[in-house]
């Protein structure tokens, strides 16, 4: 039997190595694609409510980005990415959030003034407590990084 027959005396089909990659490729992305969600933490379909909204300030209003889990109240994690302001980045890390049980509330700083962010985050807490979707009694917490942020009144 020649390299061009198969074991059933047909012609062989060749694949050529774009073909042979593409297939081998989309193969292995589908085969890893439920690991890598379970790793990142996306367990099964969730619904969400995602809003832009805008907060009263002692210092003008402040947009944030606001999602939460559909059904019933949660423990919320009030964030802001800085002066980067409110990108696709900060809104991915809070749906993540979200589908791990918690409310997120991103206040939007890119245009605030630094001295501004303790009296903004005060607002914000209070917005949150406000929140029916908010189990405040299960806690609102901020990452390590954004009460270092307020302590020290940085953007």
């Amino acid at each position: 039997m020649s390299d061009s027959e198969n074991q059933q005396g047909g012609k062989a089909q060749s694949l050529s190595r774009r073909q042979f990659g593409a297939i081998t490729g989309a193969a292995a992305v589908a085969a890893g694609t439920p690991g890598i969600a379970q790793a990142a933490g996306f367990t099964g379909p969730a619904r969400f409510t995602e809003k832009t909204v805008s907060l009263a300030t002692g210092n003008g209003p402040v947009g944030a980005y606001f999602i939460h889990p559909a059904d019933g109240a949660h423990p919320a994690v009030l964030t802001w990415p800085g002066d980067t302001g409110l990108g696709e980045g900060s809104r991915a890390t809070a749906r993540r959030l979200a589908h791990k049980g918690y409310a997120v509330l991103v206040l939007d700083r890119e245009s605030g003034d630094a001295e501004a962010v303790p009296g903004d985050a005060e607002a914000a807490l209070k917005w949150l407590e406000s929140q029916p979707q908010i189990d405040a009694e299960r806690g609102i917490g901020t990452p390590d990084w954004a009460e270092l942020r307020a302590e020290r009144g940085l953007n």
